[in-house]
């Protein structure tokens, strides 16, 4: 298999659906691919959808990071940075500058790849639970939740998950996780099609991140973050993917972008 390149400021998706990832057979395989720490976390799960997904999510993210070097599926070595966010533990050439993030909920899982370490996404499940208000008036800025009063039952459904996935990659990508309190920054959309970052502390600092939002499937809404100092153009794509069997291009379905 040849090596994927990855030039700086390109972030490749990854997406998984996990009711096409069913069939026992290749399930098996995603199996044999884990650590045996990963085997031991699988079957801790009470409920086998979360099993299954654990397992999706763990052969995913093993199955594209070897499209871009030169290690096996099952070879991969992963490490938890001082925030938690996963980062690569093998000691070789090709994995160097090498750099993910992983999101999933109910029906979906999403891995993206960059040559930038500051990348972070997030997908949600907008039509699973209708989120309470009180979430985002004990967390979100006043600004959003200003916003989110006026809005009718439904839209403020859709709102507070555009907030939110944009509020989870930012701080994924950051790598701080929730260390950065959620009421320090804040999103609002100047048009229909674009974004803007605005920070409490440092707003000069907003223009150095790139955002987009989409929405991979219906009924889910994503969002995708990266520090674009130096970047010219970052640029997205998205793959459709069954590990091990099927690869297709999959619209992204831009709602907007920084």
């Amino acid at each position: 298999m040849s090596i994927r390149e990855l030039e700086s400021g390109k972030i490749e998706l990854w997406t998984s659906f996990l009711h096409e990832i069913v069939e026992d057979r290749l399930l098996d395989q995603y199996k044999d691919l884990l650590a045996p720490e990963e085997r031991v976390q699988q079957v801790r799960f009470h409920f086998e959808r979360d099993q299954h997904r654990y397992l999706v999510t763990r052969a995913l993210v093993r199955v594209v990071l070897s499209k871009y070097c030169e290690i096996e599926p099952k070879d991969w070595v992963f490490n938890k940075g001082s925030h938690g966010k996963p980062v690569i533990g093998n000691d070789h050439a090709s994995a160097t500058g090498l750099f993910f993030n992983i999101s999933h909920t109910n029906g979906i899982v999403i891995v993206g790849v960059a040559r930038e370490p500051s990348l972070g996404v997030d997908v949600e499940n907008i039509d699973r639970r209708k989120p309470s208000l009180g979430i985002a008036e004990t967390f979100f800025a006043s600004a959003e939740v200003e916003v989110l009063r006026e809005l009718s039952d439904l839209e403020q459904q859709r709102r507070f998950y555009e907030y939110w996935t944009l509020k989870e990659s930012y701080i994924k990508a950051v790598g701080l996780g929730l260390s950065i309190p959620l009421d320090k920054f804040s999103f609002s959309f100047p048009t229909a099609s674009t974004i803007q970052l605005t920070l409490a502390d440092n707003p000069e600092h907003a223009d150095r991140w790139h955002f987009w939002q989409f929405q991979p499937a219906s009924g889910y809404m994503a969002a995708v973050c990266i520090n674009q100092n130096g970047l010219v153009k970052p640029i997205l794509t998205n793959t459709r993917i069954v590990p091990m069997l099927s690869e297709s291009p999959l619209e992204l379905s831009l709602l907007r972008t920084s």
